[in-house]
């Protein structure tokens, strides 16, 4: 037998075991906490979503957490918008959307610094709400969403009722989907993050080690006392692993999902 054939016999052999033990996993799936008591429960939840000439979604995003706002069975919803140094119409069209409904707070960063990265608009952010919670910062929960994501009330309701149920959570990931599936692309994108990225999760719940994944991410303001977004392309994994570095469990949460559209181009993808 050729050395060839041995480690291919190898390689295959340990992706075989790995994904065995992925569908174990999956079928031995962390259960959703119960719902906490009263005292518990969130008062507040901040969905962070930073917008960069997105003048096409402006209004549809905008809908969206309408229609969210009043669906919560407890605390208050606040959409954190960072227009962040767009050249198209969005600023305008954030600036209407803000004074029309009050849960919606806009923050500007100039063209000259904006532009520059997700994670520095993320903590422009929670810079804001650092200095605006209303309430106890444990009973505060800060999400981020993409300016196209979608979360259901029923699946937002889930993460409010997992940080209820476990006081010591300071991350919970949701699952991320792929809106319509007509494209062979999307196809693709929702097979990888409905199965493959979804497998990966479970096992790394397992293990005390959840990865961040941009799209539904959900924090304990007190956890984020003292950690923020870094700079890299990665800032979502970064913020994720600063969190398991500091001793903060963190918990995917794969019953709810955040939906998002696909790119339909395979240059776009691979970037």
């Amino acid at each position: 037998m050729s050395l060839l054939v041995i480690v291919f016999t190898i390689f295959w052999s340990i992706a075989i075991a790995g994904m065995l033990m992925n569908v174990v996993l999956l079928a031995l799936r962390v259960p959703p906490r119960p719902q906490g008591p009263a005292a518990a429960r969130p008062q507040d939840i901040f969905l962070l979503m930073p917008m960069h000439d997105e003048e096409a979604i402006v209004q549809a995003a905008v809908e969206r957490f309408t229609r969210l706002q009043w669906s919560l069975a407890y605390g208050r919803l606040h959409l954190v918008v960072v227009e962040d140094g767009s050249a198209d119409s969005t600023n305008d069209l954030l600036t209407q959307a803000a004074k029309r409904h009050p849960n919606i707070h806009v923050l500007y960063r100039r063209p000259d610094v904006g532009g520059r990265g997700k994670g520095r608009a993320l903590n422009t952010a929670l810079a804001y709400i650092r200095h605006h919670a209303l309430h106890d910062p444990a009973r505060t929960v800060v999400g981020v969403l993409d300016a196209d994501g979608e979360i259901s009330a029923a699946d937002l309701q889930q993460v409010a009722d997992y940080f209820a149920g476990d006081p010591a959570i300071a991350m919970v990931q949701t699952g991320v989907a792929v809106l319509g599936t007509d494209h062979w692309l999307a196809r693709v994108q929702d097979f990888e993050f409905s199965v493959l990225n979804a497998l990966t999760q479970n096992l790394r719940s397992h293990l005390g080690d959840v990865a961040g994944s941009g799209n539904g991410q959900f924090f304990r303001l007190t956890a984020l006392a003292r950690i923020q977004w870094g700079t890299t392309l990665l800032e979502d994994f970064e913020i994720s692993t600063r969190l398991l570095l500091a001793g903060y469990p963190t918990a995917y949460l794969m019953t709810a999902r955040v939906r998002q559209e696909p790119t339909l181009t395979l240059r776009t993808y691979f970037r």
